[in-house]
């Protein structure tokens, strides 16, 4: 088995990026909207990108901060009243094109599937159920209408009791 390391990028990520340029300290960095807002993400050097991995971090997608707010694709922008999960999947095919396109235009090691956190977290067969519903097979539609062969990451949040069962 083999391990890789990623830079989670913050506080300071300028610090991270010189550490895997300069000294070789990891594959690569996880870019998060919920730190970098989308104009420095575009700006970020194309080599570093070709090694990122972007969480679009809609784990609660009802918050939205000022750096999330910049990105086009959280479903709490694109619908008009503000996330809604009995509406979301009027929007879901809306948001995986948006939330691939940006992957792709950057540029990033692995496209990103994600996933939302339940408060009391349903079963892991509801949970399966909604994630391929919701992100999973409106994701992939995408990425095969676009064409696009890299690998992919698919999200998952469980809890204790969840991973038990």
């Amino acid at each position: 088995m083999r391990f890789e390391i990623y830079h989670q990028l913050g506080h300071n990520n300028k610090w991270n990026i010189e550490s895997i340029q300069d000294e070789n300290t990891g594959e690569g960095v996880i870019i998060s909207p919920r730190n970098m807002n989308i104009k420095k993400v575009e700006n970020l050097d194309p080599e570093i990108k070709r090694k990122a991995i972007f969480d679009p971090q809609i784990f609660d997608p009802h918050v939205v901060n000022k750096q999330m707010s910049t990105y086009n694709f959280y479903p709490n922008t694109l619908m008009t009243d503000g996330f809604d999960t009995g509406k979301y999947s009027e929007y879901s095919s809306i948001y995986a094109s948006e939330c691939i396109d940006f992957q792709i235009k950057n540029d990033f090691k692995f496209l990103v599937i994600p996933t939302r956190y339940y408060e009391g977290m349903p079963s892991v067969t509801d949970l399966i159920e909604f994630q391929n519903e919701h992100y999973v097979n409106p994701f992939l539609t995408h990425i095969k209408n676009e064409g696009v062969d890299k690998d992919l990451i698919v999200q998952v949040v469980l809890n204790l009791n969840s991973a038990a069962n």
